[in-house]
């Protein structure tokens, strides 16, 4: 049982790493280029990679089931997985990483209580570990980003960032209840086929502004491709056998993983009065998960 436990949260922990790799990679390639274009070009590699993983899995035996059926639902699926990272991109074209962290702050505690109501999860028997986690996670991002990040009153990047994890909250939730059905390679291979789909129809709506910094070489499309399919696939995995609210909670570590890496690679400046906050937040996630209350 614990060896399971283990396995499970491993899973969302190197999730989050490779999440954090690619925010670090997105921040290096991004600027200049458009995001609608860069999502579908990347989406081209996930598909490959997911692809190619899915057909090495059938080849060694491993059985799939999956009906002609399921085809639409999990199509279904992708699209509010994307119209999530079409906001999420907006939010972050008019707002910045502040606001980004409070409203994935709001939507992990709205996540735990549904299952707190559900009585999938225990927060409430467990409420000190977590009040730590949500100081020390606050305590990070207002020391790491309230000097870099301006303050804006502008309601669009709120609602950018609000209707994103709205729809986030609802992939996660259908991814959830899907994956008792269907392999976590399918579900993530039919997901980024959706997103390279709709990345490519708005493009072709949208008016074409010449873009600020040359074109992008189509093996740097590749270098994004793969953590962002190691981390889909290791996300879903670590879904499968737990509930949206810890996938959600260990999500919290994005951020900070990705200020830490940025921080090595010399993209972003860590702020030393900030790690305090990561140093309370892993005190409670220790305790929230090893010596529950």
């Amino acid at each position: 049982m614990l060896f399971t436990f283990l396995t499970i949260m491993a899973y969302l922990f190197l999730s989050v790493l490779s999440f954090a790799i690619n925010n670090v990679l997105w921040a290096k390639f991004a600027p200049g280029q458009s995001p609608l274009s860069l999502i579908g070009k990347r989406a081209i590699f996930t598909s490959l990679f997911m692809g190619l993983i899915l057909f090495l899995a059938a080849t060694i035996s491993i059985k799939f089931t999956l009906s002609l059926s399921d085809i639409p639902l999990l199509f279904l699926i992708g699209l509010p997985g994307f119209m999530g990272l079409y906001f999420l991109v907006q939010g972050f074209k008019n707002g910045n990483i502040l606001q980004f962290s409070i409203y994935s702050l709001l939507f992990t505690c709205v996540v735990g209580a549904i299952g707190e109501q559900s009585g999938r999860v225990d927060i409430l028997g467990r409420a000190v570990p977590f009040i730590l986690v949500v100081l020390g996670y606050l305590h990070f991002t207002l020391f790491q980003f309230r000097n870099t990040s301006k303050i804006s009153m502008v309601i669009r990047p709120h609602l950018y960032f609000l209707a994103a994890h709205l729809f986030l909250g609802i992939t996660l939730f259908l991814q959830w209840h899907y994956l008792t059905y269907v392999s976590g390679i399918v579900l993530g291979l039919s997901q980024e086929i959706v997103v390279m789909a709709m990345a490519f129809a708005l493009v072709s709506f949208h008016p074409k502004n010449a873009p600020k910094s040359p074109p992008l070489s189509w093996y740097y499309y590749g270098i994004l491709a793969l953590p962002i399919s190691i981390a889909v696939l290791l996300g879903l995995e670590g879904l499968r056998s737990t509930h949206p609210f810890h996938s959600a909670m260990i999500g919290l570590l994005t951020p900070i993983t990705t200020v830490l890496l940025g921080h090595i690679w010399g993209l972003e400046r860590a702020n030393a009065k900030a790690l305090h906050g990561l140093v309370i937040m892993s005190i409670g996630l220790l305790f929230f998960y090893v010596w529950p209350t």
